[in-house]
C-alpha cells in the first residue's frame, strides 16, 4: 500500500466491490484501493482517511471497522450495498464517521467532496452547479406538512394507514399529500409505506422466535403471500431464505432510492420543519 494521505484509501475484503467504489468516485475524489489484509496480517497503520466497502452489514465488517479505527484512522466512510436504517445508526453511533449506500449518485459523491476533500488538503471544485434538492424547493409550510406525514407514519406504519386517514387527521387534502410524497420522495405514499414495512421486517425476522406470518400480520400486509411477494419483489430473496441467512440481496431500485431518502432527504426535512414546528404534534387518535 502507498502511505499517500492526499488519498482516499479504499479497503474492504470484497475487491469486485472496490474497484466498482473506486470507478464510480474516481472523478470526484483521488482514491486507492488496498486490500484490509494489510492491516491485519501486515500489521499496517491505517490512512487518515478511510473508506471501507461492504455489501452488508455483518458481525466481521463490525469487527473490520473497529480495527481500522485501532490502527490510527480519523475519518471512517462506509460504502454498503445494503443497509436498513438502523444499522445506519448504529454504525454512525460506533466507529463510523459517514455510510453511503451505493451505488453512488452524482449527489452523494458532491457531499463526499465537501466533507473528504478538505480532509486530503485539497479544495473541492465542482465543474457543475449542483441542481437543488427537492427540500429546497419546498415552501416551509410544505416542509412544515410533509414531517408531520412522516411522524404520522413512523408512529403508525403497522396500522392500515391510508392517504385519507391521514388527510383527515392533518386536514389537507389526499391529493395534496400524494402530490408532496411524489416532488419530495419521487414515489407514492403506499409505495413508501410498503417499504417502511419491508424495512422493519429485515429487523424483525431476525429474531429466530419469529414467524413470516406473524411479522407479515403484525406489519399491516394484507396476507403472509402479499408480504412475501414484496418482500421479493424489493430485497431479490425470500424471506425464508433470509431467516436461514442468506444476505445476498438484489435490492430493486425503487427500495434504492428509499433507503437514500431516508438516509438523506428526511434528516434535512426534520430539521427544517423543527424551526417552525410547534412542540405538541397532531397524532392519529385510533388507527385499526
Amino acid at each position: 500500500m502507498s502511505k499517500n494521505n492526499s488519498l482516499l484509501t479504499i479497503t474492504g475484503t470484497q475487491p469486485v466491490l472496490m474497484n466498482e467504489v473506486s470507478s464510480m468516485i474516481d472523478a470526484y475524489i483521488p482514491a486507492e484501493t488496498c486490500a484490509f489484509s494489510e492491516f491485519t496480517f501486515d500489521n499496517q497503520n491505517a490512512s487518515p482517511v478511510m473508506a471501507y466497502v461492504m455489501g452488508d452489514l455483518t458481525a466481521k465488517h463490525a469487527y473490520n471497522l473497529k480495527i481500522l479505527k485501532d490502527q490510527g484512522c480519523q475519518f471512517l466512510l462506509v460504502f454498503a450495498e445494503h443497509l436498513t436504517v438502523p444499522a445506519m445508526c448504529d454504525l454512525l453511533r460506533s466507529h463510523v464517521d459517514d455510510v453511503v449506500l451505493t451505488p453512488l449518485r452524482h449527489c452523494d459523491c458532491e457531499r463526499l467532496q465537501d466533507s473528504i476533500l478538505p480532509l486530503l488538503g485539497k479544495d473541492s471544485v465542482r465543474v457543475d452547479a449542483p441542481s437543488p434538492a427537492p427540500v429546497d424547493m419546498l415552501s416551509s409550510q410544505n416542509v412544515i406538512n410533509f414531517e408531520e406525514i412522516i411522524q404520522l407514519i413512523e408512529q403508525h406504519f403497522c396500522a392500515k394507514l391510508s392517504l385519507q386517514r391521514i388527510a383527515r387527521e392533518l386536514n389537507l387534502s389526499p391529493s395534496r399529500i400524494s402530490h408532496l410524497f411524489k416532488d419530495v420522495c419521487g414515489m407514492g405514499f403506499r409505495h413508501y409505506l410498503t417499504y417502511r414495512r419491508l424495512e422493519e421486517a429485515e429487523t424483525l425476522l431476525i429474531d429466530p422466535k419469529a414467524s413470516i406470518t406473524s411479522v407479515a400480520f403484525g406489519l399491516g400486509f394484507s396476507s403472509p403471500s402479499h408480504f412475501c411477494r414484496a418482500f421479493k419483489d424489493s430485497f431479490g430473496l425470500t424471506p425464508k431464505a433470509y431467516m436461514s441467512g442468506n444476505r445476498h440481496f438484489q435490492v430493486d431500485e425503487a427500495f434504492n432510492r428509499y433507503q437514500h431518502l431516508r438516509l438523506t432527504i428526511l434528516p434535512e426535512i426534520s430539521r427544517l420543519a423543527s424551526q417552525t414546528v410547534p412542540p405538541t404534534r397532531m397524532q392519529l387518535k385510533s388507527v385499526g
